[in-house]
């Protein structure tokens, strides 16, 4: 190494103690003269002038001059005042007013060390430090160190619009994206989609602490994301590559649950962390797997109702032949005799089982039925009487039943059996007597039918008017899980009778396309309503 790369060197070493912000003699570099001081700046290629405290000009290079087009040699600069020569090149700076303005309040500065920069006329950009050094150990002095700092500052200006690009760019992207720095991962931008998607804010992301609990507010499931990620992402850091896409259920900070998919990139220091909603995507898969699974049990429901159709066809059908056999034959033998008494009983029988099996068609919808415009408040006020006689002890029918109502487009035989049904359910509810029924007829718009506890379940409103049939009772009321299930055949929580007649009645409503809602409260009674569409 030459003696002046030495020199080089050991000034640009005292420059730098000195531009730390202490008392000037305690960090100054102590030079034994101003000879080795101007040996050593005169081989520096930035422009470089050492000042007396007395602010004479004790040295200049020619640097100085080149960098501020001076056309004069560096000595001619000797004895002048720093006031002076900032006079010299004031002509150079792009706003002359504004720079001396500064350099005053620069000069003014308490700090041992002072930096500023300012604009020449041609574009360039000049920085300048003033730095204080001792010489002899007794005279103090500064240097005035100029340099052109102008590709360093258009090299700046690329970045901050690089950065602003790529800030638009990650705020742009729609996915969640985070940037951190280190293998701490600390956190230095989220872009809005965070609180879009998930609800939270930048300050939830400063560090996994207090994110993770959040995210996923489930300890076990938090170890077991927590273990997976950090493994990945430590994986990525050291090979400086991404992780396969990693996808978790956050809960987000309104306590909804999405599907975000992961990902993490590691460059440099920088990582890049991003999350795509995939909630969406997941809903769908899950709707369409809950279809299929309906599909098939309606698809495997319809099956057993073909064959129960099939087995009550041919039932009822051996039926009829056994009691037509036993009608005959109590016919031929003489009457009151024990062999009558059982044949007679033999036919009852029959007749039961033959009733059991006409439900479960009306059940399945394979009954034949004549249809015809009625008035629902007509049949309903013509059955009450005979309803009432034939309803238990202490239970008592009230109605309210308009004048008249639209026309219902309907077999009168099934309407008939399917209001029975409803009021022997009702009855059968009574806790006490006595025990008061309701029976209403009433108008309905197609949007105010319930969507919730309505059978059959595929029933889909339409627009226009529907005639509600209301059965009221304050019995013993129905369980909630069991409403599901009342229309099931056979399945009653207060087995006495044959367990059909809730299940006739919907496949009544289902050969009408009507449908029935059911609201109880246990303790307090249950409404039955059976909505029919209107004629026309």
């Amino acid at each position: 190494m030459t003696i002046g790369s030495d020199r080089n060197m050991e000034l640009e070493e005292a420059l730098e103690m000195a531009a730390r912000d202490r008392p000037p003699l305690q960090h100054a570099r102590d030079f034994q003269s101003f000879a080795v001081l101007e040996q050593m700046v005169r081989m520096l290629p930035h422009g470089i002038l050492v000042v007396s405290d007395s602010h004479g000009v004790e040295f200049a290079n020619q640097a100085f001059c080149d960098l501020y087009g001076l056309m004069i040699p560096p000595a001619a600069l000797l004895g002048h005042s720093a006031s002076d020569i900032l006079q010299m090149i004031r002509s150079r700076w792009f706003d002359p007013l504004y720079e001396q303005q500064r350099v005053r309040d620069w000069q003014a500065r308490s700090r041992a060390r002072r930096s500023m920069e300012v604009v020449l006329t041609d574009g360039r950009v000049i920085a300048m430090d003033w730095t204080p050094l001792q010489v002899d150990g007794r005279i103090n002095c500064r240097v005035w160190h100029n340099y052109d700092v102008t590709e360093r500052k258009h090299l700046e200006s690329m970045l901050r619009e690089r950065e602003v690009d790529f800030r638009v760019m990650v705020e742009g992207t729609p996915m969640i994206v985070l940037l951190s720095e280190g293998e701490e991962q600390t956190t230095v931008t989220v872009n809005s989609h965070l609180t879009e998607i998930l609800g939270y804010t930048a300050a939830d992301f400063s560090d996994a602490a207090s994110w993770w609990p959040l995210a996923y507010p489930d300890p076990v499931y938090r170890a077991k994301v927590a273990n997976d990620w950090t493994a990945r992402v430590n994986a990525a850091i050291r090979t400086q590559g991404r992780i396969e896409p990693m996808e978790t259920r956050v809960t987000c900070a309104d306590g909804s649950v999405r599907d975000i998919e992961w990902g993490f990139l590691s460059v440099g220091k920088r990582n890049v962390v991003y999350g795509v909603d995939r909630t969406p995507r997941r809903d769908a898969e899950r709707e369409r797997a809950r279809l299929e699974t309906l599909t098939h049990h309606l698809e495997r429901s319809q099956s057993l109702d073909r064959m129960a159709g099939a087995i009550a066809h041919h039932f009822n059908n051996q039926l009829h032949v056994v009691m037509l056999s036993l009608h005959i034959a109590a016919d031929e033998l003489p009457r009151l005799t024990e062999v009558t008494r059982l044949i007679d009983s033999a036919r009852q029988a029959a007749a039961n089982a033959a009733e059991v099996s006409t439900k479960l068609l009306t059940y399945l919808g394979l009954s034949h039925a004549t249809m015809k415009s009625l008035d629902m408040a007509d049949i309903c006020r013509r059955m009450v009487p005979i309803l009432q006689a034939s309803a238990p002890a202490g239970v008592r029918l009230t109605t309210s039943l308009p004048t008249s109502v639209p026309k219902v487009t309907a077999s009168e035989a099934q309407l008939q059996q399917a209001l029975l049904a409803l009021l022997s359910n009702a009855w059968e509810s009574a806790r006490v007597t006595p025990h008061e029924i309701e029976i209403a007829v009433e108008m309905v718009d197609g949007r105010e039918v319930p969507n919730t506890h309505i059978f059959p379940r595929d029933f889909v409103p339409q627009s226009g008017r529907y005639v509600c049939v209301r059965v009221t009772d304050r019995g013993v009321g129905i369980e909630a899980p069991d409403i599901d299930r009342i229309f099931d055949p056979f399945y009653t929580t207060k087995f006495v009778g044959r367990g059909l007649g809730l299940p006739m009645t919907l496949g009544i409503a289902r050969t009408h396309d009507a449908a029935i809602h059911v609201e109880s409260v246990p303790g307090q009674g249950s409404v039955f309503r059976m909505y029919l569409p209107t004629s026309g």
